[in-house]
């Protein structure tokens, strides 16, 4: 089952539905099948701006083919989850299918001699590295891929100065090349070029590639929160419903819903969930230390800023802008009104910038994000909040709870070398959500099938990698 959810005002809307035996279709007939659905719907006037997918192929080609000019945009998510996976598997292929040479056309700073093999494709027991990658490097190469991804030429660097789509890839390569050849990771750096960093495959999933505009989603959230309405909400107790259900329930019960839901907030009577979470957000930032040690290129008439919580913020904003920002607190309209572009001024409204008139909060355009039935991405959406976290905010996080465990630490050791058991018995109890952790964990890490669905998960392991 495939579905093309539309995004009016941050809110998706199903706008049309494939039900397919993928079992019997290869690659080449589901793009031939897929490029029909999107030709019905391209012949609707529908021309989308942005494309959202997973790294499914046979999507990606049908939407290329159908509408050339629309931003094919690789779910962040799915892009994560797929290195992620890659450099955790320690096996290396005997064959691969890097170019060193071609490599080096393109960027003329790589080395014809740093890859995987001797000769031809044959893998080298000599100089290959004898694992795909250690274990240090794998959170240094998603924390460069998750930047790369986010880099715009229409987001500034902290000198203000303003970088091609052209130049944001020559860079990115550069990084990530510099990055394997210190570490001596050649398995590495040929995966990351064949797969992701040489151009054809780099527009698909960098948001520079799409110069003019910059995508306000970055993963496939939109779909996979309608699976889960679906499964959740309308087929609970159904594993394998029949398709005559299925079909009656789109029909009868499912888009009525969203006919209800649109004609709310047109109306005024509701409010779409990221006008809620963005005031939420904003005294977040309001409350933030305003002493930085970075100087950061900041613009609030444009509503940009070159840090990186900006860069990867899902509103988009930083506490520097809202610092920055005139006093909209008072204003109780200014959440229901303000709008987020995809292009200059990124949010907009006559606070923040003076002289500007109200428009409506319904942008012109449409984005599409395209997907297979999948429970691949949780459930539970409104805990991402953000398309990803900012980083700042997880170090952060990650400190805190670090320092607790090891002050935590000294002090069960202090008491056990003092064979206080009296003490131990009564702070037993306090220790029971570590022990929770750990066992959840642990049992994750056991299991012998994959998990079924979200509802399979706990917070504990939900986002585990």
């Amino acid at each position: 089952m495939y579905a093309i959810i539309g995004q009016i005002n941050g809110a998706g809307y199903p706008m049309a539905y494939l039900f397919l035996d993928n079992s019997k279709k290869e690659d080449g007939v589901r793009t031939s099948i897929l490029s029909d659905f999107f030709n019905a719907l391209h012949s609707k006037e529908l021309r989308p701006d942005f494309f959202l997918t997973d790294k499914d192929w046979a999507q990606i080609n049908a939407a290329s083919r159908v509408w050339p000019s629309t931003k094919i945009q690789l779910c962040l998510w799915h892009v994560k989850r797929a290195i992620g996976k890659r450099l955790a598997d320690s096996s290396i292929s005997k064959r691969n299918n890097y170019n060193a040479a071609a490599a080096k056309a393109d960027a003329d700073f790589i080395d014809e001699h740093f890859h995987p093999f001797v000769r031809d494709s044959i893998r080298s027991e000599v100089n290959c590295d004898p694992q795909f990658c250690p274990k240090e490097f794998r959170d240094t190469i998603l924390d460069m891929i998750v930047y790369h991804f986010h880099l715009h030429p229409m987001i500034p660097n902290d000198q203000n100065q303003y970088f091609t789509a052209d130049e944001i890839w020559f860079t990115s390569v550069r990084e990530m090349y510099e990055f394997c050849v210190q570490k001596d990771l050649r398995n590495v750096w040929a995966y990351m070029w064949t797969n992701w960093y040489q151009k054809s495959t780099w527009r698909l999933w960098a948001r520079s590639s799409s110069s003019e505009k910059l995508g306000l989603y970055k993963t496939t959230m939109l779909v996979e929160a309608h699976w889960k309405v679906i499964k959740r909400d309308y087929l609970p107790r159904f594993f394998r419903p029949r398709l005559d259900l299925v079909v009656f329930i789109i029909t009868h019960r499912l888009l009525p819903h969203y006919q209800r839901r649109y004609a709310q907030v047109v109306s005024g009577r509701e409010r779409v969930s990221w006008q809620k979470d963005i005031k939420k957000e904003w005294k977040k930032l309001k409350r933030h230390d305003r002493q930085s040690t970075h100087i950061h290129a900041v613009d609030v008439t444009k509503w940009v800023c070159s840090c990186r919580a900006f860069l990867t913020s899902r509103w988009p904003m930083c506490y520097h802008l809202v610092h920055n920002a005139p006093d909209v607190l008072s204003n109780s309209d200014f959440f229901k009104t303000v709008i987020r572009q995809e292009h200059y001024p990124f949010l907009r409204h006559p606070l923040l910038q003076e002289n500007l008139p109200m428009e409506s909060n319904n942008p012109s355009n449409l984005d599409l994000v395209g997907s297979s039935f999948s429970s691949n991405i949780t459930d539970h959406f409104d805990h991402l909040g953000a398309d990803d976290n900012s980083t700042e905010e997880g170090e952060e996080l990650f400190s805190d709870v670090r320092k607790y465990l090891e002050h935590a630490q000294e002090i069960v050791a202090d008491q056990h070398s003092k064979k206080n058991y009296r003490w131990i018995k009564t702070a037993n109890k306090h220790f029971s959500g570590i022990r929770k952790l750990v066992n959840n964990i642990h049992a994750y890490n056991r299991r012998v099938h994959n998990p079924r669905t979200w509802g399979d998960h706990d917070d504990c392991t939900m986002f585990l990698e």
